[in-house]
């Protein structure tokens, strides 16, 4: 911590602690109380900028927000409990050390109550509504209430969720075992110092910008980026050879027929970036219940490269539209995405694990396209689901009295996901109480079903 307090020459420090420390419970109380007036102490006597010692304020944790109802989320009473103990053991602190002190957790309460939406997006982080009640609150009590002179707030904001995204780049480099770990040598310390110089510049730069757009003066970000340290050319290692392989690139047939094949086995071509090119790099792969293959890219491996245009990587949809083994349409479920490592299909939507997220990308109009685009750093972590549901809903499954009738293809239907599941004695799947594996908010079943849905 000191190491980035000191390369960013930090003067003012703003620390937000207590809800992870108050999973020790009361019995945990004394030691965080220690713990944080021994940090207080260490900062204030360190001097990051110009030989001044920073100036130093706590905020607290905010309340749980009880959506039990609805998110299938814990209702927070005991949660609570613990936060209010450390909540006020941070005050006490705070009124000790003389430092200024932030209580969002009572605030947040009362936000809670009075608010006629959900103010977090599962109980304990704040969506856009409730961070920006708690951004005025912070800024209100430890700068004092401000006009702003600079109208433009919202360009101000853009300012500042680009310098967020450079930021986060620089901080938390996504390949982290490539920059510092043990993928670093022998070929790392060729590029990633530079890198990580370009990184900082790029984010200064754009620091810039939010202060110039506060005070209603033009900044040229592209000029600015263009002057920031240039990255070297890095000859490839990787010398062709009958070990090593070919450089060659083969696409379809050609790359068909390179394979050996264990007897009993053949490779059949589904997709083709030469067809697809955005099929380019891909990471996985799954099939749904439609017979679609949905596959994520990642054309940005290892992590975006300072100066490039943002990221694009992908989740895309692939289908067979007329029965002859070939992909015949894309759809781009997702863009603007950066190392989607993993998905997995589910009733409401897709879960993608991408860097430090993990996050639920739904289709809210079923047009297979995720409602909004994400992107990287700024997508919605798991949460409730944004599906359209309804409640009291009963399906009915019959089996059909010819067995013999019954096709070999999957059936589907539009059923709402909440739906309270009737199977008569003995059908295989789904056992009453269960629901059956659902995707795009249809669902699979081996026999036809005639479903009936009041409510």
């Amino acid at each position: 911590t000191d190491q980035w307090l000191d390369r960013l020459k930090a003067d003012v420090i703003i620390g937000f602690f207590g809800y992870n420390e108050s999973f020790d419970g009361e019995e945990g109380v004394e030691n965080f109380k220690a713990e944080l007036a021994g940090w207080i102490r260490h900062v204030r006597s360190s001097t990051y900028h110009e030989g001044q010692s920073p100036r130093v304020a706590l905020v607290s944790p905010i309340a749980f927000e009880d959506l039990s109802a609805t998110h299938h989320t814990p209702n927070g009473r005991s949660i609570n409990e613990r936060l209010a103990l450390y909540t006020r053991a941070m005050e006490g602190i705070a009124t000790a050390e003389r430092v200024p002190f932030v209580d969002v957790f009572a605030s947040s309460q009362r936000w809670f109550t009075s608010s006629d939406s959900a103010l977090t997006l599962d109980g304990f982080q704040l969506n856009e509504k409730g961070n920006r009640l708690l951004a005025h609150q912070v800024a209100e009590t430890l700068f004092g209430a401000q006009a702003p002179h600079n109208r433009d707030m919202e360009g101000v904001r853009e300012a500042v969720m680009e310098k967020n995204w450079m930021w986060h780049h620089w901080y938390k480099i996504p390949n982290g075992v490539h920059v510092f770990g043990r993928r670093h040598r022998p070929f790392g310390p060729d590029n990633y110092p530079h890198e990580l110089l370009k990184l900082k510049e790029l984010t200064a730069n754009r620091d810039q910008t939010i202060w110039a757009r506060l005070e209603n003066k033009d900044f040229d970000l592209a000029g600015a980026d263009a002057a920031t340290h240039p990255l070297p050319t890095i000859e490839t290692n990787y010398r062709p050879s009958g070990k090593n392989g070919s450089t060659d690139y083969l696409y379809e047939q050609d790359a068909i027929d390179s394979m050996m094949m264990a007897d009993g086995f053949r490779i059949e071509l589904f997709a083709s970036e030469k067809r697809f090119p955005n099929l380019a790099n891909p990471v996985q792969m799954s099939f749904d219940n439609a017979g679609r293959l949905w596959v994520s890219t990642m054309p940005s491996y290892p992590h975006y490269q300072p100066g490039d245009p943002r990221p694009d990587d992908k989740l895309l949809i692939y289908e067979d539209l007329d029965g002859d083994g070939k992909a015949d349409k894309e759809t781009v479920f997702a863009d603007g995405l950066h190392l989607p490592t993993g998905f997995e299909l589910a009733s409401e939507g897709v879960y993608l694990a991408q860097g430090t997220h993990l996050m639920l990308l739904s289709d809210t109009d079923g047009d297979d396209q995720v409602a909004g685009l994400l992107g990287d750093g700024a997508g919605l972590p798991v949460g409730p689901s944004t599906w359209a549901r309804a409640r009291f809903c009963t399906v009915t499954l019959k089996r059909p009295t010819d067995q013999s009738a019954v096709p070999t293809e999957v059936s589907f239907a539009t059923i709402p996901d909440d739906a309270t599941w009737n199977a008569p004695p003995g059908y295989p799947f789904p056992t009453p109480g269960e629901r059956p594996w659902m995707a795009g908010g249809r669902f699979s079943l081996p026999i036809p079903p005639t479903p009936t849905c009041d409510g």
